[in-house]
């Protein structure tokens, strides 16, 4: 994960939807962590900042047309989101992001 990237640039705008289990099991937000937390996180996870469920969708995809999707954070997105490749589905190194697993419930069905 790129915890400590986001921390260096800044951008709380990112590290909020993700939510990381602390040693003692523990579930912070990671826009509250510090560099020096990232030592031993069992897991980290994206999550809605405000429901703290899986969200729906990726919230860092915008529409830009009716078939075309633009990555918000493209220069600093998740190292699993650079592995994705959906015409591949399972084939692929990813973790099954939960956000694009409902996507992809919802629409058009990737190959198991």
């Amino acid at each position: 994960m790129n915890l400590f990237l986001w921390m260096e640039a800044g951008r709380s705008d990112i590290l909020r939807h993700f939510s990381a289990c602390l040693d003692g099991g523990r579930w912070v937000n990671c826009a509250d962590l510090t560099p020096e937390d990232l030592g031993n996180l069992p897991a980290v996870e994206m999550k809605d900042p405000v429901t703290g469920e899986y969200p729906p969708v990726c919230p860092f995809l915008r529409r830009i047309s009716q078939k075309r999707y633009m990555c918000r954070i493209h220069t600093l997105k998740p190292e699993m989101c650079c592995h994705y490749q959906p015409w591949i589905w399972g084939e692929t190194y990813f973790n099954r992001c939960k956000a694009l697993e409902k996507l992809h419930r919802g629409s058009r069905r990737l190959p198991e």
